[in-house]
């Protein structure tokens, strides 16, 4: 039922969140870590970020991206 109903709802994409969109995609932010998944399922890719985040200091940030 949620679905059905979020589905027939509007969707306000406004022109500054689209454009902040498309610079990420341009220029994406740094990463401290970059995990190739195109080759993994998402089973190895879950296991690839836990192990990661296995030894990420909770007091700094850590930032992982998907490539």
């Amino acid at each position: 039922m949620g679905l059905m109903r979020a589905a027939s709802r509007k969707v306000w994409l406004t022109d500054k969140f689209r454009m902040l969109h498309e610079a990420d995609a341009a220029n994406p932010p740094d990463a401290d870590h970059r995990i190739q998944v195109d080759a993994l399922n998402v089973q190895n890719q879950t296991e690839k970020v836990a192990r990661l985040w296995q030894y990420v200091d909770d007091s700094l940030p850590n930032y992982v991206s998907v490539i």
